[in-house]
């Protein structure tokens, strides 16, 4: 994924975390400190070099360990 200058997006987040995402994203954007988030590891192109299969695969693992009734 191409860097675009000045996007800031946050996603796939649980609605539990939503608000600490937003918080966190408000200090970085704003510049007013927060907790020290490395923008680097929370970069989308992180994932670039993983094949679609693995992507599905990983997904659908993480799925399964919260939903599947044990």
């Amino acid at each position: 994924m191409a860097a675009v200058p000045g996007l800031w997006v946050a996603e796939a987040s649980w609605v539990t975390h939503a608000a600490g995402v937003g918080r966190q994203l408000a200090a970085m954007l704003l510049e007013t400190g927060g907790p020290a988030v490395d923008p680097v590891r929370l970069a989308p192109g992180r994932f670039d070099h993983w094949s679609d299969h693995k992507v599905h695969e990983t997904a659908l693992g993480h799925d399964r360990g919260i939903y599947d009734a044990h």
